[in-house]
Order: C-alpha cells, then sequence, then structure tokens
C-alpha cells in the first residue's frame, strides 16, 4: 500500500542545491561564464551543469553526475567532498512536511 509520494524534493522539500552551487562559486573564484573548450554557458552556477537535466530526470547516476561537474571545474576538489558538501547543505524547507502529513 502507498502512503506517500514525493513528486519533487529540490527546492520544494528540501533547499540547498542552489545555495551549495553559490558557495561553491565563490570559494573557489568560479567566474566564467562560457566554457570555451566545451562549448556551453554556465547557468548561475557550477552544478547547473548541462547533464543536471538528464540526472534529475534519473537518466544518469549520482556518481556520473558528479563525475561531469568535476571534469568541468577540477579546482572544486575531490567526489567524495563534494558529495558530502552537497548533502551538508540539503535542508529541509520548514512547514512543508506538515502540509503532506
Amino acid at each position: 500500500m502507498i502512503k506517500n509520494i514525493i513528486f519533487d524534493l529540490g527546492e520544494v522539500l528540501f533547499k540547498g542545491i542552489k545555495d551549495t552551487g553559490l558557495a561553491l562559486q565563490e570559494k573557489h573564484k568560479i567566474e566564467d561564464l562560457y566554457n570555451h573548450e566545451l562549448g556551453w554557458a554556465r547557468a548561475k552556477h557550477p552544478l547547473l551543469i548541462p547533464l543536471v537535466e538528464e540526472f534529475f530526470l534519473g537518466k544518469v547516476t549520482e556518481d556520473e553526475y558528479i563525475q561531469d561537474v568535476l571534469n568541468q571545474y577540477p579546482q572544486i576538489g575531490q567526489k567524495k567532498d563534494l558529495k558530502e558538501q552537497i548533502r551538508r547543505n540539503f535542508i529541509e524547507i520548514e512547514g512543508t512536511r506538515e502540509t503532506w502529513i
């Protein structure tokens, strides 16, 4: 028996990807809005790479997505550290849980 369906977590039940990306951008001084080698403009911050849509749709794994972020922004560091930073910054949006219970 299905008791709950969560249709969207990011910026609905949890917030954090925007703030995490902006913090990474500031910490690592990522300013280039156009990656000449890859030929695309970055939208807002380094976590919003083109592959993010595929990740959100479940077409690539978290590891594939994280690796692509690090391939494009190696100054961010190691995969394990980036995963931990993303998870640490996800915070439940106050009041959201109560509306679904």
